[in-house]
């Protein structure tokens, strides 16, 4: 809300049937001055949602709380002892009556006591958790920073944050210049005199509201404000309680009292094994199934690589599939967390890193609910997961009881009819019935045989059902007279779009879609150097100006960080950091084309037979090498003459300069005789008669010599 412009936060701490818990939040180095959670009449609570300047929403995890620490880690095992020192006061503070000041400080006395821990710090712990929004996370450090510059103050009633007396909200009444403007506020004690007014009269239709109201100006007004009432009285001023006021107070509890009852008919209605939901959002059941899928190596159809597990999410009240993911591994939370990421995220963006044609119009995107359906699987019975969705996200995780499988049926019938129709468009790999008889063996034993040998295959398959199932009327959803009023088509994705935009927000998670993804993110180590991130043998470069900072600040020599990423879509990698945004890193287009069209899982499952065939062509290779040094080829292939002398090789090159010499003096003279059949006797001829003109050329020569020395 905001008042004077300056916004305030009141967080809802504590919800129950009569009176609600609030405590007033601001800035992350505030909590040390946090005040315990005060208790808050419900009609007052609705009266400051309906204001003007009010409204509800969610309050962003500080960045140093959004990082989760690794399991094996030191600032893991801190978490873990500081939340079993409060948990167990924050088990008995559920109840209203625990929460009254004299239960709230003798109950932290008596930890502390029993722990041989200051009562102070664990106070500090326990008001910390709920300033933060109620989650085992809000227990990790902030880090290190200035103090705030001022105490933090707490508003009292009818005044502002700062000391200032609250004005009366609404326009002047036209009989201001008669008695002045009117200054009396209302408060939370009037408010519930109003009601029990109200309750009292106008309940069982006894009187009107107009009654009502004069009863309560005579009688519960006089007694709480004597001086006010003996002024209206005596004609010196307006009248404080309006009937305009009065029964806006009362119509407002009416709603609510509606809604109270509502819910209580629905709790009436719900049965063992059957939730309703009253909203899109509220209830998403899961399930984890074998897909009846084998995944086979192109060259050697026969060696199963692996059986691919499908993940599938589907809203109960909108019959909307939010979310499917296929993985190689074996069902567990770390693989159901990733669902839980495709949910909330684009599609477009994350199945096209698969090759697959999808975009956010045909299949929405939507957002975490508020609670999640499972059945008693051995995947979602570990502690593992029932301490990340109560502790970590604040999810509430509903167990079927035995020999209930109804409360799951829709994503059961779903994943059964995926199957079916896997198999009827002739998708390669897959069978229809459960290998239990001769045929069905037959069939899976032929399945093998033909079996997908990549996963994008089976995510077209399985997101071209998806998309038709999500665009197809439902029979369910025909039932559902809400989205007959408001002309809304009979399908999952309208009534799940409609859903949200209309009915949500009645039972919604606690904290921002944000803080779900950086919570469901893996955390991971990997490496920075020279202004880039090495991770999964991959590199990656900064994307925003914190990354860039980090980059920066990167020495030549690599050193390890830890990174947190999605493994369903590694192109993008973040290093957790004090500020707003974590440093994000992308990775290049290089890394990106060599990855596309492959999961992580699936590389991890090819990677043995590429390290089999990198070792198979270096073998062959060597071999290759080696047999070629090991052949005496200079022996066999030269001729085995022994070498000639000095001598003979200047004689053979001399012969070889008298023959081109010859060659050249018979062209330029056009009288260079015919080839001879046998060109070695036809050298050795010319090599006799040119050395007898050569010789005879140079006894010519030295004669002249002579003669001319003689003549001188």
């Amino acid at each position: 809300m905001t008042e004077n412009d300056k916004t305030r936060f009141l967080r809802l701490t504590h919800l129950f049937d009569n009176c609600a818990y609030v405590m007033w939040v601001g800035e992350p180095n505030e909590v040390r001055n946090a005040r315990r959670p005060r208790k808050l009449k419900l009609g007052e609570l609705d009266r400051l949602a309906k204001t003007i300047n009010a409204t509800w929403g969610h309050l962003s995890l500080p960045p140093g709380l959004s990082d989760v620490p690794d399991t094996n880690s030191s600032a893991a095992r801190t978490l873990e002892h500081t939340w079993h020192l409060v948990k167990p006061l924050i088990t008995k503070f559920c109840d209203a009556h625990n929460l009254t000041r004299q239960h709230f400080t003798s109950l932290i006395a008596k930890r502390a006591q029993d722990t041989q821990t200051s009562a102070t710090t664990i106070k500090r712990l326990v008001l910390r958790f709920y300033y933060f929004g109620s989650t085992k996370h809000t227990l990790l450090p902030l880090p290190p920073g200035r103090k705030p510059d001022s105490e933090f103050r707490t508003g009292k009633r009818n005044l502002k944050n700062d000391g200032e007396p609250a004005k009366r909200r609404g326009r002047k009444s036209v009989q201001t210049e008669r008695y002045g403007v009117n200054d009396f506020v209302v408060s939370s004690d009037d408010v519930e005199d109003m009601l029990r007014v109200y309750s009292k009269f106008c309940r069982n239709r006894n009187s009107t509201v107009s009654q009502a109201h004069d009863r309560y100006l005579a009688n519960e007004f006089r007694v709480r404000h004597p001086e006010e009432y003996n002024a209206y009285e005596n004609d010196l001023r307006a009248e404080p309680v309006t009937l305009r006021q009065f029964r806006y107070y009362c119509e407002e509890a009416k709603i609510f009292d509606v809604d109270a009852k509502t819910d209580r008919a629905q709790r009436r209605l719900t049965s063992k094994g059957t939730l309703q939901a009253t909203s899109p959002g509220e209830i998403t059941e899961i399930d984890a199934t074998g897909g009846r899928v084998f995944l086979v190596k192109s060259d050697n159809p026969s060696e199963i690589l692996g059986t691919p597990i499908i993940y599938i999410a589907i809203d109960r009240w909108s019959r909307f599939v939010t979310g499917v993911y296929v993985s190689l591994k074996s069902a567990s939370y770390d693989e159901l967390r990733y669902l839980l990421l495709i949910c909330m995220t684009s599609r477009k963006a994350r199945f096209s890193w698969m090759n697959v044609n999808i975009n956010d119009t045909e299949w929405p995107y939507g957002r975490l609910s508020a609670v999640i359906t499972a059945d008693r699987g051995s995947e979602l019975l570990c502690e593992s997961t029932k301490q990340a969705a109560a502790d970590d996200l604040l999810i509430e995780l509903t167990y079927l009881p035995p020999l209930c499988p109804d409360g799951k049926a829709i994503v059961e019938r779903a994943i059964g009819v995926l199957k079916k129709r896997m198999s009827s468009w002739g998708m390669k790999g897959s069978y229809k019935d459960r290998p239990l008889d001769p045929k069905t063996k037959k069939a899976a034993r032929q399945a093998q045989a033909v079996a997908v040998r990549a996963l994008a295959e089976l995510y077209r398959a399985l997101v071209d059902e998806v998309v038709r199932h999500n665009n197809r009327p439902h029979t369910a959803l025909r039932r559902r007279k809400a989205l007959l009023q408001a002309n809304v088509l009979p399908t999952p994705t309208h009534a799940y779009l409609w859903g949200l935009e209309n009915l949500s927000g009645f039972h919604s998670p606690p904290l921002t879609d944000a803080d779900y993804k950086r919570l469901l993110t893996a955390s991971d180590m990997g490496s920075i150097g020279r202004g880039a991130c090495r991770f999964l043998n991959r590199t990656y470069l900064p994307a925003n100006s914190e990354a860039m900072a980090i980059a920066a600040r990167s020495t030549n020599r690599s050193k390890k960080i830890g990174v947190r990423y999605d493994r369903t879509f590694p192109c993008s990698i973040y290093i957790p950091t004090t500020q707003h945004d974590w440093a994000e890193f992308r990775m290049t287009a290089d890394s990106a084309e060599e990855l596309r069209g492959l999961s992580l899982d699936e590389e991890e499952a090819l990677s043995t037979t590429g390290s089999f065939l990198w070792a198979e062509a270096d073998t062959q290779a060597r071999r290759k090498r080696v047999a070629t040094l090991a052949t005496p080829t200079t022996k066999s292939n030269r001729p085995s003459s022994k070498r000639k002398s000095a001598s003979e090789l200047r004689s053979s090159a001399r012969a070889t300069r008298e023959r081109e010499t010859t060659d050249i003096k018979q062209r330029m003279t056009k009288n260079r005789p015919q080839k001879q059949d046998d060109p070695g006797s036809n050298a050795r001829v010319d090599e006799v008669d040119w050395k007898t003109v050569a010789r005879k050329e140079r006894e010519r020569t030295l004669a002249a010599i002579h003669r001319q020395r003689k003549a001188k």
